[in-house]
């Protein structure tokens, strides 16, 4: 789960595992402090994609990491408080 600002507030340990050993450590960064920066422009255009349109949405894209290739199937959709307010987006 990430907040309006781009920024990790939820994630699961075989996520953190990826790029460091503990949750609390990813908790808090950006895609970009984790990933090539054109992985993390890529996440963060399909962040606004389902916030613009209030849609969930599958995406599937590429990255090296660690020098191996990683296909990713991500469901996104947008997260809402409980007052309706626009909070971020979900996976």
């Amino acid at each position: 789960m990430k907040n309006l600002d781009g920024q990790y507030v939820l994630v699961n340990q075989t996520f953190a595992d990826m790029f460091h050993p503990d949750v609390k450590q990813v908790t808090g960064m950006g895609a970009a402090g984790l990933l090539e920066p054109e992985i993390a422009e890529l996440l963060a255009e399909q962040d606004r994609a389902v916030l613009e349109t209030g849609v969930g949405r599958s995406f599937e894209y590429s990255a090296q990491m660690d020098g191996t290739k990683h296909t990713f199937l991500t469901n996104k959709a947008p997260y809402r408080d409980a007052n309706e307010k626009w909070w971020g987006s979900l996976g």
